[in-house]
């Protein structure tokens, strides 16, 4: 079962860009302004999803590193052969 924040990030930012690509493809007059806006709109969403979902735990993993070597040290201390 998901995480209820995966969810909600999984949920949300989709269903928002989905619903900015008819007002991201419209085509006449007058719809320059809202166009930029909806692009906008999904690369900010679509940038956002990705680095919480795939930078931000790298980048936990990578400074837990030093906790994670002493939680090793302390487990081989247990463990005997």
């Amino acid at each position: 079962m998901r995480s209820p924040p995966l969810s909600a990030i999984l949920m949300s930012a989709p269903t928002t860009v989905f619903g900015m690509l008819p007002v991201a493809l419209e085509v006449g007059s007058g719809t320059e302004m809202m166009q930029g806006m909806a692009v906008i709109i999904i690369g900010g969403l679509l940038a956002g999803t990705i680095l919480t979902l795939l930078v931000l735990p790298g980048f936990c993993l990578l400074f837990n590193k030093k906790q994670r070597s002493q939680e090793k040290s302390l487990l081989n201390d247990w463990v005997i052969f």
